[in-house]
């Protein structure tokens, strides 16, 4: 195995197409200790004509701690903005300012009296709304979500209440049922 490993080292290594390709003598003289002495064709300033003799002992390298993925760059994001094309402010220096309504979490939790969410909201319920309760702040909410009914609307920030650990009373939306399928 080792032979055959080697033969294929010497002639891979050994391909005239390289401009600094060099010549593997190899000595298989015993499976523990193998001797390579690499010559070089040709002159350069990193190759001399000397030849040089590295020995590899089988088995004696300890492994490397594992370090996860390396990583590397495989490009850069360029942005094109040119400079001095900033959005300039109107002459009169006026602005909009546009007040948007209070976060779901934030107006649940007001409704149903409690002061943050569960940490575990399938095992751990912390409070409960009823169905009007849902009805005013899908009102409120309306026209910021992409609903187009109240309805819709109601479905959405009962979710939200789901996953905040705060029970609807009635349930709007229908519990998952997994099956298992045989």
């Amino acid at each position: 195995m080792a032979s055959s490993s080697l033969s294929h080292l010497c002639s891979c290594t050994s391909s005239l197409h390289h401009p600094l390709s060099h010549s593997i003598s190899a000595n298989l003289t015993s499976k523990t200790n193998l001797s390579f002495q690499f010559l070089a064709n040709r002159q350069s300033p990193l190759l001399s004509s000397t030849p040089r003799s590295l020995t590899v002992i089988a088995g004696a390298t300890a492994p490397s701690k594992l370090r996860g993925k390396t990583k590397k760059v495989v490009g850069i994001v360029k942005m094109n903005v040119w400079a001095g094309k900033a959005t300039l402010a109107p002459p009169d220096q006026s602005f909009t300012f546009i007040l948007k309504t209070p976060p779901t979490s934030f107006l649940l939790l007001k409704a149903a009296g409690v002061k943050k969410g569960s940490k575990d909201p399938k095992q751990i319920k912390v409070g409960m709304i009823t169905i009007d309760q849902v009805r005013k702040i899908a009102e409120v909410k309306l026209p910021e979500l992409n609903c187009t009914t109240i309805v819709s609307t109601m479905r959405t920030i009962a979710g939200t209440a789901g996953n905040m650990g705060i029970d609807i009373d009635p349930p709007i939306l229908e519990p998952k049922n997994k099956v298992a399928l045989l």
